[in-house]
Formats: C-alpha cells, structure tokens, sequence
C-alpha cells in the first residue's frame, strides 16, 4: 500500500495517485472519479465514460451501415 499526502492546490486540497496505480487502473490525467465516504475512508472509483457512437462502433468489424436516401428536404432542416 502507498502512502500519500494531502496537499493544499490553491483554495482546494489534493492527493497525488503514484503512476503505478494510475497505470494499474488505466487512469489517466483528466479521467473523472466518483469520490464517497466510507466511514473513515475514502474511496474513489472510475466514473464509467460517457457512451459515444466511435466508442461504441470501436470493436465492430461487421459491414458497413447502408446509406439511406432521405429525399428532399421538407422543411427548414440543412442537408
């Protein structure tokens, strides 16, 4: 178990994850974390990212989307 320090950043307060750690859970710099107390303790955990469609379409190596003629436009929308 590592031990750290909290330290004052500006008008907040902060702790350093050693790389090792952050390499362990494949965190990086900018990842959001869920904070929360338990008893005496804190505990962060990843916060889950948010869905996108490339996330999503990452691991698919099936055809590809067909293309839909949506005609004419009908109203104000931009084509």
């Amino acid at each position: 178990m590592a031990t750290a320090t909290l330290t004052k950043w500006g008008t907040s307060a902060g702790v350093v994850i050693p790389k090792a750690l952050r390499n362990d859970l494949k965190l990086s710099v900018g990842d959001k974390l869920d904070i929360r107390q338990e008893g005496r303790s804190i505990v962060l955990t990843p916060k889950e990212s948010e869905w996108t469609l490339s996330s999503l379409m990452a691991g698919y190596d099936g055809p590809p989307p067909e293309v839909i003629d949506a005609g004419e436009p009908m109203g104000r929308e931009v084509w």
